[in-house]
């Protein structure tokens, strides 16, 4: 069997990152391990140097769109889900590895291909039935990037807005009709 090949890692890079659970596993049961996961990703940009542009908890998986500024995603990863694991088990009186393999990571190499990451991701507890409009979801930055709740200290939602318009005021207007002509899309086709 041949060694996995290494992650493309280098300072500057955008990634879309996603680690998911094991098998039938949840990653986050409650909103404790949802709230004790946001404290850890807190401490991982600010030890790691990244910047955190946009995230979303699910009950199997998360997503991360960061910029890394030095060439170090896989030791921020590493950090990031070693302890959330070692809490997880710790809380839930269980043994073994929680993760399913090692995390997914995509570079995002366009701004074409990061304004449709961010709404789709947006989608992502719609689309699970968690709640009826992305907003709703309080595990998600998403609410915050169109000013329907208060920013996250340690996300930077500047390169997001970015894609859609230079002035932030008019990005927000722009990504919220997207998600919602890709809303009603999901609607009719149901």
């Amino acid at each position: 069997m041949s060694p996995r090949p290494h992650r493309i890692q280098s300072a500057g890079a955008v990634y879309h990152v996603f680690p998911k659970a094991t098998g039938g596993e949840l990653l986050f049961r409650d909103d404790l391990d949802r709230q004790r996961f946001l404290s850890l990703l807190a401490l991982t940009v600010k030890r790691y140097r990244v910047e955190l542009h946009f995230f979303v908890l699910l009950g199997t998986h998360d997503h991360l769109v960061l910029t890394t500024r030095e060439p170090n995603i896989a030791a921020a990863m590493q950090y990031l889900n070693g302890l959330h694991c070692q809490i997880y088990n710790r809380r839930h009186g269980r043994k073994g590895h929680i993760l399913g393999g090692r995390y997914g990571a995509v570079l995002l190499e366009s701004e074409r291909h990061a304004a449709w990451l961010v709404p789709y991701l947006a989608l992502n507890p719609v689309r699970a039935g968690l709640v009826e409009r992305p907003e709703e979801w309080p595990w998600s930055s998403y609410a915050s990037l169109i000013d329907e709740a208060p920013g996250w200290s340690f996300v930077e939602p500047g390169f997001v807005l970015e894609q859609f318009h230079p002035d932030p005021s008019r990005a927000r207007i722009l990504l919220r009709e997207y998600v919602e002509s890709v809303l009603a899309l999901d609607s009719a086709a149901v």
